[in-house]
């Protein structure tokens, strides 16, 4: 059975499924939809039993909230939302609910073969999230590699150069529409 104190910890996505329905049912724009999509984002989660925080982190966005167990708390999500939300530990899962404009949404944190699996359903439309906990490498302590920091550099150029290319796309959209709607 798991407990919260398993959930605690830096993790990395490695996997999801349904992430532009879900973002549509919430209300997501196809524009931040595609952007969102990129994001491979860490998830650190931390808590001392009632207390909680949950901070995720990407090239593109970071968020973070806090919260105590039980009690109803104000969340404004990576997607500008703001919601009412209320986070439990139930039956070995972490069940954050969120309320806004008369809509809900759940999601849900679990263990699954030592990976964190987060579903995220509105009006029966699902996004599942698989998370690997990050292991601290020993480089941690002199410094992060050439390679690695390499690496994120031309992973941040990439998001940038796709979210300059797509306000462009939507620039020359809306130059064209008000040309033709002065014909």
């Amino acid at each position: 059975m798991a407990t919260i104190q398993q959930l605690v910890g830096r993790w990395r996505l490695v996997e999801s499924k349904g992430f532009h329905e879900y973002m549509k049912e919430v209300g997501v724009g196809m524009a931040l939809r595609k952007v969102g999509a990129m994001a491979k984002p860490d998830c650190i989660i931390s808590s001392d039993g009632k207390n909680l925080t949950i901070k995720t982190e990407s090239t593109l966005k970071t968020t973070q909230f806090s919260c105590n167990l039980g009690e109803k708390f104000e969340e404004t999500t990576a997607n500008g939302r703001r919601t009412q939300a209320v986070c439990n530990f139930t039956d070995s899962a972490l069940v954050q609910h969120q309320e806004w404009d008369g809509k809900e949404s759940t999601i849900t944190r679990k263990l699954e073969n030592g990976k964190s699996v987060v579903e995220c359903v509105m009006n029966n439309v699902t996004y599942i999230q698989v998370y690997e906990k990050v292991k601290i490498p020993s480089s941690f302590w002199t410094g992060i590699s050439y390679e690695d920091e390499q690496a994120q550099f031309n992973e941040q150029i990439s998001i940038l150069l796709f979210f300059s290319l797509l306000c462009s796309i939507i620039f020359i959209i809306n130059i064209l529409h008000a040309s033709i709607s002065k014909c």
